[in-house]
């Protein structure tokens, strides 16, 4: 009996050493965790993801794989085939469903606003936490700074900033970048767009109220109010590259000492300020006829007599702030009296008039030519209501200074310090805080970081949190009933040397091993993912098959609804044709047409893509690309395709003698045109000079093949030619359809 007991003892050792070696080994966890804070006891959910496991892959998941948009928690996580997942940004779910804060995939912004704490995923799912706030560095054809023109005796410049991204245009003094995630277009009010198609200038749109996003580019968008015209026209030529950097810092803030004068303490205003300011008792920008160019009245002011902490940001100074001020370098305009007395440029410290006001831009807020269009010596300044127009400079600056009275109340100290998040090196990011845990200690300080509602700063509710331990296991966490300051010490206790918070409440959602551990109460804007490859081979067969079924039945509409399924359509693509990789250049576009039917392969299962497509091949691509759903002819199978493409007008008779010979290029680039019958506006006589043998082009084919490279569909050779006469393989072929539809 003894003997037996000591077996049964020794048997159940194996089965624990066992089941904890097993759990030990799983790159996914799932644990419930009972955790005492202040004396209560809080139920944790968690999710344990170990990042040393090569088999790990994190990435940012956004609805519906757009910008402005919800999706409901379980369509993302079957839409994505994904392992683990917890909600990430903060969102508008009530109206606007925008997202708050910065999301970057795959090396890509998404969207960007404002200083927020941040989660970044580098290459070999390296985690940084950090605060910071990002400008992003535009530079035009390869250039870092501007530069002195001795010919034209004139300054060429080849430096912008773009301070959002995706963005609903609200701040009409901001730039924006739009890109596809935004949608097919975005609706302004005035300002210059400038369409970007494979990162060259390919057209400039002025005062414009809605614009068209390239699918295979972006648009800059200089709101109303953001920049003169000689601004954007000195810059965006067309054909001119460009290129982007980020810019990351994080401003530290510090309380240094109180005004005595002042006896109680003012209170934090509820509402940023915004100042509306005019010339010459003019509210309105508008055309002047006889100078025959814009004359610019409006600007805005966002802080009144704080120190400076936000250099793209427009300040306000009046005489309760002192009888001078010192600041970062920026421009300054001096006004008494109610006019303009003088205007400093690239200044650090200014007098403060008694009888009247400093307005103070910026190093990175406008430009020397914005302020020159608008303050001039003598100009009469006035500040106005938005909504009635009325002039009340007096009233409104005087409620102004009241509202900020705690700036006078408290000096801050405010450096700019190098953050730990390097955007350039960042593959994916999320945004949200605030930030908890910092190199092991609690920093905690929601008011700090600008949260105002109480929802954040003081009360009890629904959390969801994320950090990293020292040993490289990413924490998801969901508790419920707890504070800021509790989420915190329950994040520490957790062995968290870094963590923040997430959107909680309603929108907490936590999610591993297929089971929804904590169910969201609403849509969700944006989710962090967790992949694990080495289980998820029967999850992308099952993709496979739906993809072939919405294929076969032809279920894609367009190009667009294709690209939110690019992955598993590239795995089917793959798995199909065994000369496909879905690490060729031309794997993509290839997968596009395929699930389009645009384009199919050969019995044998391949695809050929080196192969010669001929000038009949290519006319049933171009048909089926605009959606003519056309039946092979029985006894030529092109002739119904060839016949369309002669009422549409895509060829001409005579054009072809024979239609089963290889196509050339220039012939490609006449048919796309005609197929697109677009208005574009290009600078033919700068793209004649980009084209090497432009001069060898036959007359008939010269304005086609312009169009068709200045937008991007057809390019060039490395040496700068075209060689319109050259022909083109099937996977050239595919590329230029995309590039078509993309222009549409």
């Amino acid at each position: 009996m003894k003997l037996l007991k000591q077996v049964f003892v020794i048997l159940m050792l194996v089965v624990i050493i066992s089941t904890n070696c097993f759990a030990q080994s799983q790159p996914i966890q799932t644990l419930k965790k009972e955790i005492i804070v202040n004396d209560i006891r809080r139920t944790v959910n968690m999710v344990i993801v170990d990042l040393n496991n090569p088999d790990i892959e994190l990435d940012v998941v956004i609805s519906n794989d757009m910008i402005g948009g919800d999706e409901e928690f379980e369509n993302m996580l079957s839409r994505k085939n994904i392992d683990a997942a917890i909600n990430a940004n903060f969102f508008d779910a009530y109206e606007s469903l925008e997202p708050y804060g910065t999301i970057m995939k795959d090396g890509k912004i998404l969207y960007l606003e404002g200083e927020n704490t941040s989660m970044g995923i580098s290459e070999g799912n390296n985690i940084v936490f950090d605060r910071f706030k990002t400008v992003i560095k535009g530079y035009l054809d390869g250039k870092r700074q501007n530069e002195w023109n001795n010919k034209t005796q004139s300054m060429a410049f080849y430096l912008f900033d773009v301070w959002y991204v995706n963005n609903l245009p609200l701040d009409p003094t901001g730039v924006y970048l739009y890109t596809p995630e935004r949608g097919e277009s975005i609706t302004v009010e005035g300002g210059t767009a400038i369409e970007v198609i494979n990162n060259k200038v390919n057209r400039v749109l002025k005062n414009v109220d809605k614009v068209k996003i390239p699918r295979n580019g972006y648009i800059i968008y200089y709101g109303s109010q953001s920049a003169t015209q000689d601004y954007i026209d000195n810059r965006f030529k067309i054909g001119r590259t460009i290129e982007f950097e980020f810019e990351t810092k994080y401003t530290d803030q510090k309380k240094i000492r109180k005004n005595k004068d002042i006896k109680d303490t003012p209170e934090q205003p509820k509402e940023p300020t915004l100042l509306y300011g005019c010339v010459d008792k003019t509210t309105k920008n508008y055309w002047d006829l006889k100078k025959n160019e814009m004359d610019f009245n409006i600007f805005n002011v966002w802080y009144v007599n704080t120190k400076p902490i936000d250099s793209t940001g427009v300040y306000l100074y009046t005489p309760e702030r002192g009888d001078s001020l010192q600041v970062p370098i920026g421009n300054v305009v001096i006004v008494e009296n109610g006019e303009v007395k003088e205007v400093l440029y690239n200044t650090k410290q200014f007098n403060i008039p008694d009888n009247g006001f400093v307005i103070y831009y910026g190093k990175d807020a406008a430009d020397r030519e914005y302020i020159k269009a608008r303050f001039r010596e003598g100009k009469a300044i006035d500040f106005y209501d938005p909504n009635t127009k009325k002039i009340n400079t007096e009233e409104i600056i005087s409620k102004a200074v009241e509202k900020n009275k705690v700036a006078l109340y408290e000096e801050v100290e405010y450096t700019e310090k190098q953050t730990k998040i390097n955007l350039n090196n960042v593959q994916d990011l999320i945004s949200a805080g605030p930030y908890l845990i910092k190199e092991g200690k609690i920093i905690v300080n929601p008011e700090g970081e600008g949260f105002k509602e109480e929802k954040i700063t003081k009360n009890r509710a629904q959390r969801s949190a994320i950090g990293i331990t020292q040993d490289n296991k990413l924490l998801m966490v969901t508790v419920s009933n707890v504070n800021m300051e509790e989420l915190a010490q329950i994040m520490l206790q957790l062995r968290a040397i870094e963590a923040m918070n997430l959107d909680g409440g309603a929108s907490s959602a936590l999610y591993a091993n297929g089971r929804v551990i904590t169910k969201p109460g609403r849509r969700l804007s944006t989710i962090l993912a967790v992949y694990k490859h080495n289980d998820s081979n029967d999850k992308l067969k099952d993709t496979d098959k739906s993809i072939e079924n919405k294929i076969v039945n032809r279920q894609f509409r367009d190009i667009s609804e294709v690209k939110r399924y690019e992955e598993s359509i590239l795995d089917y693509t793959a798995n199909k044709f065994s000369d496909i990789n879905k690490k060729h250049w031309f794997a993509k576009n290839v997968s596009y047409l395929v699930a389009l039917n645009i384009i199919a392969g050969y019995e044998d299962g391949t695809f050929r893509p080196n192969n010669d497509i001929n000038v009949d091949a290519f006319i049933k691509m171009i048909i089926t690309s605009l959606g003519y759903d056309i039946q092979n002819g029985p006894t030529y199978w092109a002739s119904p395709y060839i016949k369309k493409a002669k009422e549409i007008g895509i060829i001409n008779g005579g054009e072809f003698l024979e239609f089963n010979r290889p196509i050339k290029r220039g012939e490609m680039a006449r048919m796309i045109v005609r197929a697109l019958n677009s208005q574009i506006n290009l600078d033919k006589e700068q793209l004649k000079k980009e084209i090497k043998d432009f001069n060898q082009i036959v007359p008939e084919l010269q304005d086609d093949i312009l169009k068709a490279y200045g937008m991007g569909i057809i390019t060039g050779y490395e040496d700068g030619t075209f060689r319109p006469d050259e022909t083109a393989n099937r996977a050239a072929a595919a590329t230029m359809i995309v590039r078509m539809l993309d222009a549409k």
